[in-house]
């Protein structure tokens, strides 16, 4: 058992979404491929930008909501640079505590930034830290690596639940469509307990059904594991920042620095412990998948004869 249990880190210890560490070797019978670090900032990329109705809420009008936190352990605090270096260290609250024999399990999308919004970003997150200073607060960065847009809140699995799960997943997802995302505003946010504060960035979905769809089939399959589906107020979003303490709001154009970028997110990640499995979503200009394309070319050729 203990071996077993290795493939996926030690049972429970990822008390939340948040342990980025390097992939296990991948399992025997999956469909889906384990991610590698080089491949993680892929899965969301630059695309043709959409036109979409934009939802954002800006820092100083947006309540602090709870929703999940970045995927970042204890153990990864110094590697990702979000310890100081000076006075004291600033670590981040588990969602809950270690339980043995379970592992915590979340399903996300990496989010990667193209490189022309690199520079908005490191001003945006000096302006971050210059107003929670004023406040009182002190704020961490949230290494680029570790962007992500959370599709679930973190659940527990036993070791004979993670392959069921994973593979419930893959069906669920199989007829989801990639979701053209647009960035929108900065927002102040908070996890569920608020012992954690944000600076978030918006995502608005070109399609909002495609995103709703997407969610609403993970819901399905975390609800038969029982736990609980996602936030009833579905906000995408990815966090850049953290703190201990209520962050001081920022003014509207410096809320908006990374407004308009677009991504295309064409996976998403189901994370049990320590290891990652990709789930490819249908390409957007897609409407059928490659199997069901075969089926209807044979009937139609079979009609004809």
């Amino acid at each position: 058992m203990d071996c077993i249990a290795a493939l996926y880190g030690s049972d429970g210890s990822d008390g939340s979404d948040d342990a980025e560490t390097e992939d296990a070797a991948p399992r025997p019978h999956m469909h889906a491929t384990p991610l590698s670090p080089s491949q993680r900032i892929i899965a969301c990329g630059g695309a043709a930008p959409p036109a979409a109705h934009e939802q954002t809420t800006t820092s100083e009008c947006a309540a602090p909501m709870a929703l999940p936190s970045p995927p970042l352990s204890e153990d990864d605090e110094e590697e990702a640079g979000l310890a100081p270096a000076d006075a004291e260290r600033m670590c981040p609250v588990r969602q809950f505590g270690h339980v043995d024999g379970q592992f915590a399990a979340h399903v996300f999308a990496h989010v990667h930034l193209p490189g022309q919004a690199q520079g908005a970003l490191t001003g945006l997150l000096s302006q971050v830290a210059a107003n929670a200073s004023a406040v009182g607060s002190r704020v961490q960065a949230i290494d680029a690596m570790l962007h992500h847009m959370s599709l679930s809140r973190t659940l527990t699995l036993t070791l004979t639940q993670i392959d069921p799960f994973v593979e419930a997943l893959l069906r669920a997802t199989r007829s989801c469509r990639a979701l053209a995302l647009r960035t929108g505003s900065v927002a102040h946010l908070a996890n569920d307990t608020s012992t954690r504060f944000f600076a978030a960035v918006e995502l608005v979905p070109d399609e909002p059904e495609r995103l709703e769809q997407l969610i609403d089939a993970i819901d399905q399959v975390v609800v038969r594991y029982g736990a609980q589906p996602f936030y009833a107020e579905r906000r995408a979003h990815f966090s850049i920042a953290w703190s201990l303490q209520p962050m001081g709001t920022l003014d509207a154009r410096t809320a908006s620095a990374l407004h308009g970028h677009v991504l295309l997110c064409s996976s998403v990640v189901c994370r049990v412990g320590e290891r990652e499995t990709q789930l490819q979503l249908m390409p957007c200009g897609s409407p059928l998948s490659s199997t069901a394309v075969s089926s209807n070319r044979k009937r139609a050729r079979d009609q004809r004869l």
